[in-house]
């Protein structure tokens, strides 16, 4: 091979390059969330680790979160959002113990929601109990 056939293949590798990443570009478009009404329900559900648990009843979703197990009581499991992107559903809670003058026993703070059935695969769950969340995931069977 001579040297402009060198050159030849070197300009024509950099310039199919550069169209792949022109035609790879990404739009800086918002994601799109939908938000979801929920009801909170009784329903006790106990783990020893943080867990998630998706049953359905009737025409919903019951979404069981349990925290884990904790050395005392008093902890306050709260809803912040709940919303949709397209078959993912996001939940962020946030936990945090709610006065100085606790029990002393082991307790498993829970929270129980309800929502229509959606069409989602996905559900994913933001603890927000430190400044990181512990995120848990489960797919809907």
């Amino acid at each position: 091979m001579d040297f402009k056939s060198i050159l030849l293949i070197l300009f024509l590798a950099i310039i199919s390059s550069f169209s792949f990443f022109i035609s790879t570009e990404h739009t800086n478009e918002p994601i799109k969330y939908e938000a979801v009404k929920y009801e909170i329900v009784k329903y006790n559900f106990k783990s020893f680790e943080p867990n998630l648990q998706i049953m359905e009843k009737e025409n919903n979703f019951w979404i069981s979160i349990c925290l884990g197990e904790k050395k005392s009581g008093g902890y306050e499991v709260k809803v912040n959002s709940i919303k949709r992107e397209n078959d993912k559903l996001i939940i962020e809670i946030s936990s945090k113990q709610n006065s100085k003058y606790v029990t002393q026993e082991f307790s498993y703070p829970s929270l129980t929601i309800s929502i229509p059935k959606l069409d989602i695969k996905v559900v994913e769950v933001y603890i927000y109990e430190d400044k990181i969340p512990l995120i848990i995931t489960k797919d809907i069977e």
